[in-house]
């Protein structure tokens, strides 16, 4: 229990992001903590790449205004194959 605890305490202050496709964590690649959170993960090779989606937080915020609606976090994890396991070299 001791661990999930840390990790979630890490997830809370913006170090860390749970990644649900992968059941697993990652360290995140900004600087504190954001409410839109948005990753590509590769379903082959399992590795995953955290991304900023500037006009994807600009829609979203307009969404929350108009509906009034009270985000804490919202996460996107965009499933697919990276550009290495899409084309793998082969070997000779």
């Amino acid at each position: 229990m001791t661990v999930y605890r840390a990790l979630d305490s890490l997830e809370e202050k913006g170090l860390i992001h749970k990644l649900e496709a992968l059941n697993s964590f990652l360290i995140c690649s900004h600087d504190g903590p954001h409410s839109v959170q948005a990753f590509l993960v590769c379903e082959t090779c399992a590795s995953a790449t955290e991304i900023m989606l500037e006009d994807a937080i600009g829609s979203i915020s307009v969404v929350l205004r108009r509906t009034a609606f009270a985000m804490n976090t919202a996460r996107l994890e965009i499933r697919g194959h990276c550009q290495p396991c899409r084309n793998p070299v082969r070997a000779a």
